[in-house]
């Protein structure tokens, strides 16, 4: 998973996937957040070597949705919509309901296969 301000030309790594990237000119506020975030929910030991993957990629997915979707993003909108989405997989966590995948294979997660109104 990255975040950066400028597009990557794919990268080749044979047997591993392509990571997932989010491209904002946000880049710096939002790494700033997602450290937090990952300080946040590891001090109460809400992730492990599986659940990350899934925590980590719905964050970029949502912060790339919101990208796509804006006529107008700032900094402040971004980091308030991927907030949002922490305390969605924070109360998921707290009702058992939060999945993730045993394994990622192709960089796949859970929410990449959920519908979207």
């Amino acid at each position: 998973m990255g975040i950066t301000h400028i597009a990557r030309k794919p990268d080749s790594r044979g047997f591993y996937s392509e990571p997932r990237y989010v491209v904002t000119p946000f880049a710096l506020e939002l790494s700033w957040l997602f450290e937090r975030l990952r300080d946040a929910f590891y001090a109460e030991k809400r992730l492990d070597s599986c659940s990350k993957y899934e925590f980590f990629g719905r964050l970029a997915n949502s912060a790339n949705r919101f990208l796509q979707a804006s006529t107008s993003p700032t900094p402040r909108l971004l980091c308030g919509y991927v907030l949002d989405e922490a305390f969605a997989i924070y109360n998921e966590m707290e009702e058992g309901t939060f999945e993730c995948l045993l394994v990622a294979i192709g960089n796949q997660i859970v929410d990449d296969s959920r519908k979207r109104d």
